[in-house]
């Protein structure tokens, strides 16, 4: 199976895109087919992370216009069994575009506020029960998979955590996304001082290239901080509790057990937060079929 994955990781729209879509690549490529990334020049923080994972991506003009996007990511299309979207800057129209070269269509998206013209949908942040939010966007035929039993997540947050060793300070993360536009980082670290937490935490922060504040918060005393990390799972792994943004990364931290005081930073990470929040307590059944419209 040949496939296309267009998506972006930078400032403007987080990493989660980008890792949700490495994970897909990798069970893609796992099970005997091959992918191939679509990516924004200017979207440093994807083209790290595909780097990262050993991805092979294609590099695509900057663009806000939806028919440039689809114009120049159309070439890469041809031939493909199919194109995977994962970008909230793109719709229906781009996805008929694209879908000209034969390949069928799979949307990855949490917004629920615009058309899509595809053969399959899928929101693991959003409950089953929330199956109408999509009826009016998507085609009679499309496919739409909801809830967490559809989660992506790369192959190293699929590796049971070990045992958390016996330590004298308790490891806590601090990360809020890849750019942390409302600075809740150097915020969450002034709290944690003001009620003398110090003493009985080691502060880890994640840092990213996008995080403008970076260098304001790598001066701080007291923490530890990583950037740019290449192997999340292991950094995650290693905390016994976390602050934290919705989304992927919530997922993440969620399926290495790692209690956390999560944050919705808009109003797309809230279903997925409060179904988090929920399935904590009563799982979703794993035989929890596929919903079609």
């Amino acid at each position: 199976m040949e496939t296309l994955i267009r998506a972006d990781a930078c400032a403007r729209f987080g990493g989660g895109h980008v890792a949700r879509c490495i994970a897909l690549a990798e069970a893609i490529n796992a099970s005997g087919g091959r992918s191939l990334f679509a990516t924004r020049q200017d979207a440093r923080i994807g083209q790290h992370m595909l780097k990262s994972a050993g991805i092979p991506f294609v590099l695509l003009p900057p663009s806000d216009n939806w028919q440039d996007d689809a114009e120049a990511t159309q070439p890469y299309a041809s031939g493909k069994d199919w194109v995977v979207m994962d970008h909230y800057g793109l719709d229906a129209r781009w996805q008929k575009t694209v879908s000209q070269e034969g390949a069928e269509i799979l949307v990855i998206d949490d917004l629920a506020n615009r058309p899509h013209d595809c053969a399959i949908l899928a929101d693991p942040g959003r409950s089953v029960t929330q199956l109408e939010d999509y009826s009016s966007y998507v085609p009679a035929k499309c496919t739409v998979l909801m809830g967490p039993r559809f989660l992506m997540l790369r192959s190293g947050f699929r590796v049971a955590r070990a045992a958390r060793p016996e330590r004298a300070r308790t490891n806590l993360l601090v990360f809020f996304g890849s750019a942390d536009g409302q600075n809740l980082t150097a915020r969450s670290l002034e709290a944690i001082e003001n009620i003398n937490f110090q003493e009985n935490l080691s502060v880890h922060v994640l840092l990213t290239l996008a995080n403008p504040n970076a260098r304001a918060i790598r001066n701080l005393s007291g923490i530890v901080v990583h950037e740019n990390v290449d192997d999340m799972a292991s950094l995650i792994a290693d905390m016994d509790i976390a602050l934290g943004a919705g989304g992927v990364s919530m997922w993440e931290r969620c399926r290495l057990g790692v209690p956390s005081l999560t944050i919705g930073l808009n109003e797309n990470q809230m279903p997925g937060l409060l179904l988090a929040e929920a399935s904590s307590s009563s799982p979703v059944p794993a035989s929890e079929a596929a919903p079609k419209f």
